[in-house]
């Protein structure tokens, strides 16, 4: 588990290499979402905005791998999303969020 301790790090402190963030730190790449090909690619809208992330959490929900509906406003962000989930007291698996984050 240590690689999701260091991803989950990462997610923290917006150091996720995402293509927004690599376009602006000088990487020519193209910045939007290689799925959506609509937004840019921010760690937002790569955990809860794409459409095909929305389905990951939806089908995880769906076959119960996680007892929560995660809300999918890109407004409140991941951490915002993180921290809610554990604050709620919901009976979640916090190690199931975060692979479910890893393999988005």
């Amino acid at each position: 588990m240590p690689k999701l301790k260091i991803f989950l790090w990462q997610i923290c402190h917006a150091l996720v290499h995402t293509r927004g963030t690599l376009a602006q730190r000088g990487t020519p790449i193209d910045c939007h979402c290689p799925f959506c090909h609509i937004m840019i690619e921010d760690t937002t809208h790569l955990f809860l905005g794409c459409a095909i992330s929305q389905d990951c959490w939806r089908l995880a929900v769906f076959h119960n791998w996680l007892n929560m509906n995660p809300q999918f406003d890109p407004q409140i962000g991941i951490l915002q999303m993180l921290s809610d989930a554990k604050a709620a007291g919901l009976a979640i698996k916090m190690d199931r969020l975060v692979v479910l984050l890893w393999g988005i």
